[in-house]
């Protein structure tokens, strides 16, 4: 799910410890944590995400946006699904996805929006690093 997200991080080459947010704390998902495990360039760092699901979810959409210092540099879509296992089930997850820090300077700012097949928005998770 986080692919997009991966490769626009690939951007940065000094940076500070990336800082991760709900986005939308009216979400469908109750975002109950979300914490990332940190290593310095150019080695991966670990997003996680714990997140409860009130009723299955069987499709939907991912949104992809990043901003470099204010400039987009990605703005991508597609099937919830193709990424993410669906139907994703009710109940507590607690999502783990690699991504990677640090190939340039500035500050980097992406999104993924997790949207309902009604356009709700079931989960919104945005990282910020700056260098």
């Amino acid at each position: 799910m986080f692919k997009a997200l991966l490769a626009a991080l690939t951007f940065l080459s000094v940076v500070s410890q990336p800082i991760a947010t709900n986005c939308d704390t009216n979400s469908v998902f109750k975002v109950d944590q979300i914490s990332i495990e940190y290593e310095i360039p150019p080695i991966n760092s670990t997003l996680s995400v714990a997140y409860t699901v009130p009723e299955v979810i069987q499709d939907g959409t991912a949104k992809f946006t990043c901003t470099l210092n204010g400039i987009p540099v990605l703005n991508e879509q597609k099937p919830l699904c193709q990424d993410t296992t669906c139907p994703i089930a009710a109940g507590f997850h607690n999502d783990s996805n690699p991504f990677e820090t640090a190939l340039t300077s500035g500050t980097l700012s992406c999104t993924t929006k997790w949207l309902a097949a009604d356009g709700s928005t079931l989960r919104c998770i945005k990282i910020v690093e700056t260098s």
